[in-house]
């Protein structure tokens, strides 16, 4: 069964869709055509909002 919902891109900003198909969990971006792993999307995002409270 495929299911899709639509979230921020990192990378660009623009609109991606997270798309689970199977067991397989994908962020993809049709604008900067990223394709990654729903995984690796939330430790790279959460990555990046450690750099941030990091700043402040």
């Amino acid at each position: 069964m495929e299911t899709e919902r639509r979230m921020v891109c990192i990378f660009c900003g623009g609109r991606a869709k997270l798309t689970r198909v199977n067991d397989l969990k994908v962020v993809s971006c049709p604008f900067c055509k990223r394709e990654t792993e729903l995984d690796t999307y939330q430790d790279m995002f959460d990555n990046w909002i450690d750099e941030i409270r990091k700043e402040d």
